[in-house]
């Protein structure tokens, strides 16, 4: 009988011995042409207990349990990155800086509610990028294009292109492009200018600047446009005033997210002359999130 259950332990280490494996390596990061070690990063056979930390000067070994099995590589500050083991072997790792980017992509539809004209909008986020964390907002060139008609002869088409954080207090650059033909209310139009956002420091308000040339019914004028822009109570509310030496232009708008970071209502009254438009939009964004190594 004692002889039986030697025999059996004996297979049973025999057997536990054949399933581990040694892994050896180095754990490091890499940032530009300058590599550093990780010293204590840690590496856990995933599903058991099993773990050890690198040496001071990154290296480190682990016995596994199991013959074929998942190592994790974590350190502080860093994204974690798992690896497949089927055998002894030895594995360099590189662990990347926590730095993710998150890119944005927003489609809208709006109603004039004055006029009966329909919209549509394309943007990386353009309008709700206020609303957004600037930890999940990491776009440094924004864009919009959008456009509305009656389904007959009428339309209008705009353009936006903007830059993030160019420089201190300046929070958005942008350039916009727009034409519009709406022949029902005697309404030609095109505009060109240049704006800026500038952030007010303390109470986080944006001084927004527009300098620009527009044509209206064949009169060109050139002008400029001063407003403010702040979030209040989780929504973005604006309001623009402009002087085009034969018009004014005013332009009051508001958005709010109604669905997590999903779904968006937008409100737009602009009065350009004697013209007054008023749109009413929902916007729908998705947003993917990627790694940058």
């Amino acid at each position: 009988m004692k002889i039986r259950l030697l025999i059996t332990f004996l297979t049973l280490i025999s057997s536990i011995s054949f399933s581990q494996r040694k892994i050896t390596g180095i754990v490091y990061s890499k940032q530009g042409n300058e590599i550093e070690n990780l010293a204590g990063a840690k590496i856990q056979e995933l599903g058991t207990d099993n773990f050890t930390n690198s040496n001071i000067d990154g290296t480190y070994t682990i016995i596994t349990l199991f013959d074929t099995c998942t190592l994790n590589y974590s350190f502080v500050g860093f994204a974690d990155k798992n690896v497949k083991i089927e055998s002894d072997t030895i594995i360099d790792i590189k662990l990347p800086i926590w730095n993710y980017r998150t890119n944005w992509f927003t489609i809208g539809t709006n109603y004039d509610l004055i006029n009966s004209y329909f919209g549509f909008s394309f943007s990386n986020g353009f309008d709700e990028q206020p609303l957004i964390h600037f930890e999940e907002f990491s776009s440094d060139f924004m864009y919009k294009i959008s456009g509305q008609t009656n389904f007959r002869n009428d339309y209008s088409y705009n353009a936006q292109l903007a830059c993030n954080y160019p420089i201190r207090w300046f929070y958005i650059i942008s350039m916009e492009y727009s034409k519009t033909n709406f022949t029902s209310i005697n309404f030609d139009y095109r505009n060109v200018c240049l704006a800026t956002d500038i952030t007010i420091p303390r109470i986080y308000t944006g001084l927004l600047i527009k300098f620009g040339y527009q044509e209206l019914n064949n009169n060109n004028n050139f002008g400029f446009q001063v407003g403010l822009e702040k979030v209040i109570c989780k929504t973005d509310i604006g309001f623009l005033y402009g002087y085009y030496f034969d018009y004014s232009v005013y332009k009051l708008y508001l958005q709010r997210f109604i669905y997590k970071h999903f779904i968006s209502l937008r409100f737009d009254y602009e009065k350009i002359n004697s013209f007054d438009f008023l749109n009413c939009g929902i916007h729908f964004s998705i947003n993917r999130t990627k790694l940058n190594e």
